[in-house]
């Protein structure tokens, strides 16, 4: 049932009807949590935090990022993670953290291209949106700090995710006078 809510769900997305999509992931997410179906309940919590984005609630799409990369650990579902990484990239652009973003443009390009994983236009539409804007706000320093993301480990993109300030991992090591990854 949680998975035919969904599917439904993603209809509404895919249509613009973001009222009646959230719905439908809040009732797939609520099934999914009555039947103790973590992976389902992290999948739906990740398509609410699309539909955040979507909305500019940028807050609300973090703390459903964070509950559903935290069911992706649990459960060990991987093909979620390019997904995450890639909404909370948005974040950190949106919360003034281009440097941070683009590092996890770049894990999150890896790892679809590492799972060949496709997007579906509604998030390539967004990924590209993301990409342009952090094109402008580093200019020449955009293509080594995705090549750097790309690089990244699982574990140290989610430090980057989880951060909530808007200081920048570049900003904050030449405060600190040092050089690389803190």
């Amino acid at each position: 049932m949680s998975t035919a809510l969904g599917n439904l769900a993603n209809l509404e997305t895919y249509q613009g009807n973001y009222g009646a999509a959230r719905d439908g992931w809040e009732n797939a997410l609520a099934i999914a949590n009555e039947l103790r179906d973590e992976e389902r309940a992290s999948f739906a919590l990740g398509e609410l935090a699309l539909l955040d984005l979507v909305e500019h609630d940028f807050s609300r799409a973090r703390e459903h990022l964070e509950a559903s990369l935290e069911g992706a650990r649990r459960t060990g579902i991987r093909y979620m993670l390019p997904y995450i990484f890639l909404f909370f990239g948005i974040c950190r652009s949106r919360e003034g953290g281009p440097v941070d973003a683009t590092l996890l443009a770049g894990t999150s390009q890896a790892l679809f291209d590492e799972m060949d994983l496709v997007c579906e236009d509604f998030e390539v539409r967004m990924r590209d949106e993301l990409v342009e804007d952090l094109r402008a706000a580093l200019g020449n320093d955009f293509d080594e700090t995705f090549r750097r993301g790309k690089n990244l480990s699982a574990a140290e993109a989610c430090d980057i995710a989880f951060r909530i300030d808007a200081v920048d991992t570049e900003a904050r090591s030449e405060a600190a006078g040092q050089t690389g990854r803190e």
